[in-house]
Order: structure tokens, then C-alpha cells, then sequence
């Protein structure tokens, strides 16, 4: 995972799971006092995150990196949990999209 935070309050965060054939290593990092322009329209967000996904699957290897920006309070242990909620929630909604239309799943 990219490091280089120093100086800079921060949070991490890092979770690994196995299942359905692959093996992800997520890891998780929330900067707590993002240095954003006091008269940009981005102003009133507090926090900005990033999710780096290490996914093996048949023995090839991806990385994904995702940025966010947020309002919340919360750090890198939350935001991971709030992140993996929502994904949950909008794979869901996926497979049902799917099935009503009569697709296999994804």
C-alpha cells in the first residue's frame, strides 16, 4: 500500500478475506485533516479516503484504488465498514435487478 502520510493525521485499516475461488487484501486509509482550499465548493467535506483492493483469482493478481470524500466524523476502520456496506447494498440490488428480468446473477 502506498504510504507517505507522515506529517499528515491519518488512519488505517486493513482487511482480508478468502472465498469464492480468490483472495482480497483491502486496505484502508482516512485522512483526517485534508489540506482542501477554504473557497473551493469541496470546502465543507472533512475527510478524505482511499481503498486500495489486492484481488488474486486464478492466479492473477489486481490492484484497484478508490477515492472518496466525506462529511463524516469516522475513521479508516469505519469508513471500511461503511464502504463494504454499501457495496453490499448496491450488489444486491444487481443480482435482484437481474433476476426480475430473468439474468443470472452477476
Amino acid at each position: 500500500m502506498a504510504t507517505g502520510f507522515e506529517g499528515i493525521a491519518h488512519s488505517t485499516y486493513k482487511t482480508e478475506e478468502t472465498g469464492h475461488g480468490r483472495h482480497e487484501i483491502r486496505n484502508y486509509v482516512m485522512l483526517m485533516e485534508p489540506r482542501l482550499n477554504p473557497d473551493s465548493v469541496w470546502s465543507k467535506f472533512n475527510r478524505v479516503g482511499m481503498v486500495e483492493s489486492v484481488r488474486s483469482l486464478n492466479g492473477e493478481t489486481t490492484v484497484e484504488t478508490h477515492y472518496f470524500i466525506s462529511s463524516l466524523e469516522s475513521n479508516a476502520k469505519q469508513f471500511g465498514n461503511s464502504i463494504r456496506s454499501h457495496w453490499g447494498i448496491e450488489n444486491s440490488l444487481h443480482w435482484r435487478g437481474s433476476a426480475l428480468r430473468g439474468f443470472p446473477p452477476l
